[in-house]
């Protein structure tokens, strides 16, 4: 009898002897959203409407949209709004139409409909248009005023006047390479960050000037991407700077809505350096903006009238590895100070800056991190923010006392919380799960710190499953660090049998993997799924993970590769010793900056991992793109051994098999060049692999193709780790 016939009984048996008492949950349930789901979404919340009123959108069993206002101390519902009562209204009818933003009393609407603006006022309860042409007006954002709303529509800016119906245009010189208010890709992807969607103009309080940043790409260099669509395909070029490469031009403007008059605030021409997160004072007589020098060792936060003239450094930081930019600034009620998170003393606190005296304070004094910062209300002196707490995988919401640093826990729940704290903060609405059970949402009442369960993803139908059980601990290394772990562990788990072990890692700067939450990302069951076909699915955060601080994150200065494999190969020593474990199966996976710590394990870490699936991977730092890499790894020219030793071809004859490969051929992010330079050295060395490619795809897959991608990896370590194929697995769950 083949292996593979052996298997197959065994697995069976032991499938029949587990769904006797709990179910296993399939493949289709675990990626395909299949039914029966064990899990259901939660109402959309819309924001809060007051201090003690805030808004859920619930969809109807006819699919119409409804706004519920909800009474945050009682959680009583009302319906507020038909959105639906709206939409037939619209010219076309509300199939095709979509609000996408309104003032804060709900009284002005602006929609989408066939790619134009209205507007719609519930006074009078009519449509009016206020664009007619085919171009996309990208980030429409409505003045504080409500009267007026911006938006960037081919790399210019526009203003609106919501009551006159009138649009002016406010920038006449964009192009594909001089952008108006609109990002470049590597300010997007490493500054400003996605949540962004590319816009890069504010308005200012009393809704009479906008700020802008204008990005001239001109001297940074293009980057082909091939489109394979059609006959001829089609190349697409981008603007991606690597290492060493040009920065874009950047120019900080502000214009007078009214007049049209520009002031050029700042540009990063004569020298190069980063210009970012500009912001009007309350009184919109000022503005700050943070200025970082390339080398990303220093940070400045600048302060200027509206003229541009006079300029004060009112703030500066140097750290030796790197510093990060303050996207939590929040201004006090009269001006005269803000707040910002800092890691300059290992742990990232919050201080407080006085703008006239030029003094700095630390308010909050953790021996933890502060994640950021959601609220400050100076007429009770609370400043309301998430910080890990103790528990370094966990993340809570605290109030703290301006004035005495004094802080309180508002969520109790061991869990990863996140909370969207009312405009006063007498309340907040707080999301959270852990690995015992999926997402909830309660209603906090911050005086009380007390909590009420309004919505829940858990449906019985959760409890007839055996998910197997997920542990968090630490694991030790010889020099005495203790690894936060995470292992989901296959249903009826006995630890006198030995199992395969999968490790899912990150491994990146700053960036958890082991969080006290529910593993069920976009709602797939990834690791659950594993785990029910016997496989032990784990997570392990290196001392760079942010876990340990800033000190120990900073170990990774020039040195990209080192801890993410020798942090991991620790654990692995740790695991031999474990009486489950099958050394001859130690898998790990990931994808961007998790496929590069996946090539490093399955290269210099060769001895320990046997095998492995890496998904859009950097191979050669070079590659990457500047912000992000010289951050870390400083320029080419200044740390060319540590480029080197950090490049996976650099360990290529420590390979020992077991690969497989995956890549979108249009990633515009970590671009297949990485893929390409990597198989080519493999193949030149006579190397086997698996390789998948997703044409035409980005970074990261929707979709039917996401659900060919997990097919794909299932098959790939059932394969490897049990001679069968998924297919056999499918009829296996099918059958029973």
């Amino acid at each position: 009898m083949t292996l593979r016939k052996l298997i197959l009984p065994i697995f069976l048996l032991s499938l029949t002897a587990v769904c006797s008492q709990d179910r296993l949950i399939r493949f289709d349930q675990a990626y395909g959203h299949g039914q029966p789901s064990l899990t259901q979404s939660m109402p959309r919340i819309s924001g809060w409407l007051n201090d003690n009123t805030f808004l859920k959108r619930i969809t109807k069993d006819d699919g119409t949209t409804v706004l519920m206002s909800v009474n945050a101390r009682t959680a009583e519902e009302t319906e507020f709004l038909s959105f639906a009562d709206i939409d037939k209204k619209m010219p076309g009818g509300y199939s095709s139409a979509h609000a996408i933003a309104h003032n804060k009393d709900y009284s002005i609407f602006l929609f989408r409909n066939n790619n134009d603006l209205y507007v719609y006022r519930d006074s009078d309860s009519v449509f009016k248009r206020l664009t007619d042409n085919m171009d996309d007006e990208n980030n429409v954002l409505l003045s504080p005023d409500g009267k007026k709303c911006v938006y960037e529509r081919n790399h210019n800016l526009f203003v609106a006047d919501l009551v006159k119906l009138k649009e002016k245009q406010i920038t006449e010189s964009g192009n594909d390479v001089l952008l108006n208010g609109r990002l470049s890709w590597v300010y997007y992807e490493e500054i400003f960050g996605r949540s962004s969607n590319y816009k890069a103009f504010w308005w200012s309080p009393d809704s009479k000037k906008i700020a802008f940043l204008q990005f001239d790409e001109r001297p940074t260099p293009e980057f082909p991407l091939f489109d394979a669509e059609g006959v001829h395909g089609r190349l697409e070029k981008q603007r991606y700077p690597k290492p060493g490469d040009p920065l874009p031009i950047v120019k900080l403007v502000i214009v007078n809505v009214d007049t049209g008059e520009f002031e050029l605030i700042e540009t990063n021409i004569a020298e190069d350096r980063y210009i970012a997160f500009p912001m009007f004072t309350p009184s919109s007589d000022g503005l700050i903006y943070q200025v970082m020098p390339r080398s990303q060792e220093d940070i400045y936060i600048i302060k200027t009238g509206l003229d541009g003239k006079k300029k004060d450094t009112i703030y500066s930081e140097h750290q030796d590895s790197w510093v990060n930019f303050f996207n939590d600034i929040i201004f006090s009620s009269d001006g005269q100070s803000f707040y910002f998170i800092s890691d300059k003393n290992n742990w990232a606190n919050v201080y407080k800056c006085d703008i006239q005296a030029g003094e700095t304070t630390q308010i909050t004094k953790f021996d933890y991190n502060v994640t950021d910062i959601d609220l400050l209300n100076d007429k009770t002196n609370s400043l309301y923010l998430h910080a890990t707490g103790e528990n370094s995988t966990e993340t809570h919401l605290f109030k703290v006392d301006t004035k005495t640093g004094i802080p309180q826990q508002l969520t109790k729940v061991p869990a990863t919380h996140r909370c969207n704290v009312s405009p006063e903060g007498s309340f907040a609405i707080d999301e959270y799960s852990s690995v015992n059970f999926p997402r909830k949402r309660d209603i906090v009442n911050c005086s009380a710190a007390i909590s009420l369960t309004i919505d829940d993803t858990k449906i019985p139908r959760f409890d007839n499953y055996n998910l197997g059980e997920t542990k968090l601990f630490t694991i030790p290394t010889s020099d005495g660090m203790q690894l936060p772990a995470l292992a989901v562990y296959p249903p009826n788990f006995d630890p006198n049998k030995k199992y395969p072990v999968i490790f899912k890692v990150y491994g990146g700067p700053g960036i958890k993997s082991v969080r006290n939450q529910f593993r069920n990302r976009r709602g797939e069951y990834d690791d659950y799924y594993l785990a029910a076909n016997g496989i032990v699915v784990m997570a392990v955060d290196n001392r760079g993970s942010g876990h340990f601080g800033k000190e120990n994150m900073a170990l990774m200065h020039r040195v990209l590769g080192k801890y993410e494999v020798s942090d991991l190969v620790e654990v692995v020593k740790w695991l031999r010793k474990q009486s489950w474990c099958d050394q001859s199966r130690i898998g790990v996976s990931g994808g961007s900056y998790g496929g590069y710590t996946t090539l490093m394990c399955l290269t210099a870490g060769s001895d320990y991992f046997t095998h492995g699936i890496a998904a859009f991977s950097v191979t050669d730092w070079r590659l990457y793109d500047n912000i992000y890499t010289e951050r870390y790894m400083d320029l080419p020219n200044e740390n060319m051994q540590g480029y080197d030793s950090a490049a996976v071809m650099t360990y290529l004859d420590k390979y020992k098999g077991g690969l497989l490969i995956t890549h979108g051929t249009m990633d515009d992010n970590v671009h297949m060049q990485n893929t390409i330079q990597l198989i080519g050295m493999m193949q030149d060395m006579g190397q086997d692999f698996e390789l998948m490619l997703y044409p035409n795809e980005r970074h990261g897959l929707r979709g039917a193709k996401r659900v060919h991608e997990y097919r794909l990896y299932a098959d790939f370590w059932f394969r490897k780790f049990f001679g069968r194929t998924l297919e056999e697995t499918i009829e296996l769950e099918e059958e029973n």
